[in-house]
């Protein structure tokens, strides 16, 4: 019984891993608004509003402004404040989850592009900056719960195809932003900041933005 016991051990060892890789591989349904795909189309449409339109408007420089040492000054302020609110995510997903934190931090977007339409139409600089201000702070609650979201939601066979299509959503966002800059202002000749339907296509779709992340749900 002595040299057989070793044997037996070795037998349910074996048995105990098979299982496991089985039940790891084995793939379980799901509800469609659960599942992997839908909310890496979900996160890829939010990061297509928010970040990538901010992205769309900070390649024309602020929406193509005359006056670069306002825009620099917001993006300065936008910067340091996302490095603030990064470090400080934590406290928000403790208390609200991630789902609001990830809301939460797609509202502070279309402020800062009111900001520039604003200073365009009514010379109000002040709101540029505030808008950029809350551009930060809602830009590093957003990368951070996006990037946890990204990382803990898809199963493990499912992650290489859920971080490219959010990633192919997130660099997307600039190419419409230079198509509708393009259609809109390709009858202009003259030099200067692109026109007001540009300011509200892109107020429009980053005002989309959190209510795009309330159809985000819990992974199944």
């Amino acid at each position: 019984m002595a040299q057989v016991e070793p044997y037996l051990k070795q037998d349910l060892l074996m048995e105990r891993t098979v299982t496991d890789q089985v039940a790891k591989h084995q793939k379980y349904p799901v509800e469609w608004y659960r599942s992997t795909f839908y909310n890496a189309l979900v996160l890829g449409l939010c990061n297509f509003c928010a970040p990538g339109i901010w992205g769309a408007m900070n390649s024309l420089g602020g929406g193509g402004e005359e006056s670069p040492c306002l825009v620099d000054t917001a993006n300065a302020l936008t910067f340091c404040l996302m490095v603030l609110a990064c470090a400080l995510s934590g406290v928000f997903v403790k208390y609200i989850g991630i789902e609001w934190t990830l809301i939460l931090g797609a509202a502070g977007y279309c402020p800062f592009a009111a900001g520039l339409y604003c200073n365009k139409r009514y010379g109000t600089s002040w709101f540029v900056l505030h808008g950029a201000a809350l551009c930060g702070l809602g830009a590093g609650l957003f990368w951070m719960a996006e990037a946890a979201v990204a990382m803990s939601y898809p199963e493990p066979h499912n992650q290489g195809k859920f971080l490219g299509l959010w990633l192919t959503f997130r660099v997307a966002g600039q190419v419409p932003g230079g198509a509708v800059n393009l259609g809109l202002d390709s009858d202009r000749n003259h030099a200067g900041a692109v026109s007001y339907g540009v300011y509200e296509v892109f107020i429009a779709l980053q005002a989309a933005a959190p209510f795009v992340g309330l159809l985000l749900t819990s992974p199944a």
